[in-house]
């Protein structure tokens, strides 16, 4: 689990929760760190809506066996193994970089947090355990339900925690959900939600344009720039700043890099590290 700031409401004695004061996470209190609006609640569940939406495959543990419901003449187009093998791949990629920073990329490091884009983009988390765990069936509320596998984060790059057991994850996000405005929503007006995106993680965003949810965004300053709603406040700091404050929170951004070979570190783990 990640640490971070997330209000959870008050829970009795025998296990029943108010909700009530809950911010950033959907009122059953899973944490869904993945989809632009928090829909998905671990690696598996991404890759399974995936396989079906972007890679056109049904996975047999959607469909079920020797099913074959979009009617192309082939069933098991994914087997509960081969989204496993996906899942693992994924959860075992290498953390992504920061390039050693700049005098100007240091001074918009400092400016990134008084300008307030430290509120939601949190530069780290830190996970209580150092291993990552992968389950088959998943159980949402249940993380530690039916693990089949487990990878050492520390094997693939993450670095130490100070504050606890686990690591320290710098993806510059606090994984909740936030209301960001009607001018980013890409659904009907009215519709429930249509505004709310998780926080984007930033790790990488150098190398990810375009950018915000749907790439309306081509550079950086046009993606902080049409932040509004929740984050109306930081985008107007940023936007009344000095330009060389501005430029310096770029450089600074621009430092966030994909790692060259992400799975490097998976190919070179051993039977210790991964069990």
């Amino acid at each position: 689990m990640l640490q971070g700031n997330v209000d959870t409401g008050d829970a009795d004695g025998d296990g029943n929760c108010d909700a009530s004061g809950v911010k950033g996470i959907r009122r059953e209190l899973v944490v869904r760190p993945f989809g632009r609006r928090g829909d998905n609640f671990s690696i598996r569940d991404v890759g399974v809506l995936a396989s079906l939406f972007q890679l056109g495959m049904q996975p047999t543990e959607v469909v079920g066996e020797d099913v074959d419901t979009d009617g192309d003449g082939v069933a098991n187009e994914f087997s509960v193994g081969e989204i496993s093998a996906m899942t693992l791949w994924q959860g075992g990629l290498e953390p992504l970089r920061q390039t050693r920073l700049s005098r100007s990329a240091r001074a918009g490091r400092e400016a990134f947090d008084s300008l307030g884009c430290a509120d939601c983009h949190i530069p780290e988390l830190h996970t209580r355990s150092r291993q990552v765990t992968f389950s088959f069936p998943e159980v949402p509320e249940d993380p530690t339900a039916n693990v089949f596998q487990r990878i050492d984060l520390r094997s693939v790059g993450f670095a130490r925690s100070s504050q606890t057991k686990g690591v320290r994850v710098a993806a510059f996000t606090d994984l909740k959900l936030h209301d960001m405005g009607p001018g980013l929503t890409d659904q009907p007006a009215g519709s429930p939600g249509a505004s709310q995106f998780v926080t984007i993680a930033l790790w990488g965003v150098a190398d990810s344009a375009p950018y915000l949810h749907d790439g309306r965004a081509l550079t950086i300053n046009d993606a902080i720039l049409q932040h509004d709603g929740e984050g109306k406040p930081a985008r107007d700091a940023y936007a009344a700043a000095p330009v060389n404050q501005r430029r310096s929170v770029i450089a600074f951004l621009s430092s966030l890099r994909a790692p060259k070979d992400p799975d490097g570190a998976l190919l070179r783990l051993s039977p210790a590290t991964c069990r």
